[in-house]
């Protein structure tokens, strides 16, 4: 039995080579055998695309048909059309954008009537695609046998036979590549530290009421105000609580720290003076109404719709405000840090996705957001939920279903009309960058801030930064974030 999909199909793409990568590589003349093997399988895999297809298993059909065009017949018919494509002047042209192909609608008694037969067919293929690597293996035409082993890890991910062909070590129920495993060990790093930093306690001391901004006397409002080695918050509570607050930006700081390595003068805790975290809209109101320069470009009515603000606090620097339930203290401190003091005017995109991954990993949460006031307003629009497990799932099925957001338009997003599945992409491909490439995330941001950036921008951006095409480093991630990816799994990216 597969619930819900393919589990091979998911499972195989966290161990093999990425196979998009294979078809701009240089091809030896094809073997005879290949070709037979090719023609073969090509027409079996077709004919089980539609026979899934016909019973409404549509993300399945459409998954062995794009492995039909990709690597044995671009031009089946029956493939291209379950991909919503149709020949025009004789190349083949999308015919329907992939947000309208049909979701599945099988229910789960046609699909364990499938899943075994397309388990007989995944067994058989994957096994033909070895046992032909490994003839040419033992003939000396490794590049030809990396294809078959290729494709039958598609089909076999746990196959141990093929993974000692190609070299690679096992790691916490992981085959992959030593490139693979040092990913994960990178990940599971961060994610240590994480944990360990969340409990770290630093020096905070009162701050005396003499020192109590003008904007906040002006409210005629009680204060308590806490300080620590880099961040000073005013509550109107209590001390503890603002303390706390102090205590989860220090968190934070010192997490940033660790991940900017050579970069991390750029973090910089005296970037904000001072912020203050009211309870009330009673209290929000006394605020605005009353130190106005707090409102900044905005109207008072314009004000009151955000969840805070950031101004040009009197006696020179900056300062912020932002009013909310204690329960968001955490998430909120985590994020003031990650935005304000790092990410302020930069790439946006990218910045929200670095936000929510901090406050994911200190605080297992991803709740705080910075946006500004949308050009338009559609009434009956419904925000999307603040529960990190929501987003992985909601996350996979875009995965599962072609169309999580395009990398090439994260960066591009733009904080008045910041979408949610663009939410889930900036987050997820920020967690995979920090590992990936814990030297190169910063400066992919930095590459992509100070300005507007067209599509061709950002792909130049990427490849001059990371050494290789977007569509390239985009598959990379999805192979490490779908669902059921064992490297994703061994790496820690879950949140059970």
């Amino acid at each position: 039995m597969i619930p819900q999909r393919s589990r091979a199909r998911a499972a195989a793409l966290a161990v093999l080579a990425l196979l998009p990568a294979l078809a701009a590589q240089s091809q030896p003349a094809k073997d005879a055998r290949r070709v037979e093997l090719d023609a073969q399988l090509g027409k079996e895999l077709s004919k089980f695309a539609r026979t899934v297809s016909t019973q409404k298993w549509h993300t399945l059909a459409r998954e062995i048909a794009a492995l039909v065009v990709e690597h044995y017949d671009a031009d089946d018919n029956t493939a291209r059309r379950l991909l919503g494509q149709r020949k025009v002047r004789g190349s083949w042209q999308q015919d329907k954008p992939k947000s309208q192909l049909p979701g599945d609608g099988i229910d789960d008694r046609r699909r364990q009537g499938l899943a075994p037969k397309w388990q007989e067919l995944q067994q058989r293929a994957g096994a033909l695609h070895r046992d032909l690597g490994m003839r040419l293996l033992d003939e000396g035409a490794k590049q030809a046998a990396q294809r078959e082993f290729d494709l039958a890890l598609w089909f076999l991910p746990d196959d141990a036979q093929v993974h000692r062909a190609l070299g690679h070590q096992q790691f916490e129920g992981l085959w992959g590549t030593a490139e693979d495993i040092a990913f994960c060990k990178r990940m599971q790093a961060i994610v240590g530290k994480a944990n360990e930093l969340a409990q770290k306690d630093y020096e905070v001391t009162e701050v005396p009421l003499s020192e109590l901004p003008p904007e906040l006397k002006a409210t005629g409002l009680t204060f308590a105000g806490a300080r620590g080695p880099n961040y000073t918050y005013w509550l109107t509570d209590s001390f503890e609580a603002a303390a706390s607050c102090v205590t989860w930006s220090e968190r934070c700081h010192e997490l940033l720290k660790d991940l900017l390595g050579a970069d991390a003068e750029i973090l910089r805790g005296n970037a904000w003076r001072w912020h203050a975290i009211l309870r009330t809209g009673e209290q929000r109101d006394a605020l605005l109404q009353k130190s106005p320069t707090t409102m900044g470009p905005f109207k008072f009515d314009q004000a009151r719709l955000f969840a805070g603000l950031g101004f040009a606090a009197e006696g020179g620097g900056r300062a912020a405000v932002t009013w909310q339930p204690q329960n968001l203290d955490a998430d909120y401190s985590v994020a003031n840090v990650t935005k304000r003091h790092l990410q302020d005017q930069r790439n946006e995109g990218l910045g929200e996705g670095l936000t929510h991954v901090t406050t994911w990993l200190l605080c297992g949460t991803t709740r705080t957001w910075f946006a500004d006031l949308p050009k338009t307003v559609v009434g009956d629009a419904k925000p999307m939920g603040r529960d990190p497990k929501e987003w992985l799932q909601s996350l996979w099925k875009e995965i599962d279903e072609g169309r999580d957001f395009p990398l090439l338009q994260v960066p591009r997003e733009r904080a008045d009309n910041f979408r949610d599945s663009a939410r889930l992409k900036a987050w997820s491909f920020m967690c995979w960058m920090l590992a990936r490439y814990p030297d190169k995330w910063w400066p992919l941001i930095m590459s992509l801030s100070g300005g507007t950036f067209s599509e061709e921008d950002c792909a130049h951006a990427f490849e001059e930064v990371l050494g290789r095409p977007v569509a390239e480093i985009d598959a990379e991630w999805r192979r490490w974030a779908r669902r059921g990816s064992k490297l994703g799994e061994a790496s820690g990216w879950t949140l059970d």
